[in-house]
């Protein structure tokens, strides 16, 4: 078997084109969400804890659990605090703000649906996240001194995902 000299090593086929951060949207939220205010999202990706075993010894290592953590959305906010508004209403669905109580998971989880796009704006990758539900908010922080605008950045919990 010959060795690839640095030359073939190093070749990349002049037809692949970069995946772009910036070729990608949301093609569905839950309960009527408004899908172009979406601004960003952190794809999670599944990780497989390493569970260690001991014998004869030493220790020998071996996959563990599979892991799916938790991503963050940014949310465009307008003058109403749209975006705001529709996320209280959805941890409503969670649990109850006046009697405190909680709902069963069928009222609350839904899937959230991304596409991301080749350069061309062809739709190459679909990643379903499936039973999204929201966890926490991050702070606005108000201030007279700048003149930013506010968005609103919510983490969410997940069961799974799924590539098309």
């Amino acid at each position: 078997m010959a060795l690839l000299t640095r030359e073939q090593f190093t070749h990349r086929p002049k037809t692949k084109d970069p995946l772009l951060s910036f070729k990608w949207h949301c093609v569905s939220l839950p309960f009527a969400m408004d899908t172009t205010d979406v601004e960003s999202v952190s794809l999670p990706f599944p990780s497989l804890n390493v569970k260690p075993v001991f014998g004869a010894g030493k220790f020998t290592y071996y996959p563990g659990f599979l892991e799916l953590s938790s991503f963050d959305i940014t949310f465009y906010e307008d003058s109403l605090a749209s975006s705001r508004r529709a996320l209280m209403a959805w941890q409503e669905r969670i649990r109850h703000p006046v009697e405190g109580y909680y709902y069963l998971p069928a009222n609350y989880k839904r899937n959230i649906e991304f596409e991301l796009m080749d350069t061309t704006g062809k739709a190459i990758l679909s990643v379903v996240l499936k039973n999204c539900w929201p966890t926490q908010t991050n702070n606005w922080d108000l201030s007279y001194t700048e003149d930013g605008r506010l968005t609103v950045q919510q983490n969410f919990a997940l069961d799974g995902m799924e590539y098309k």
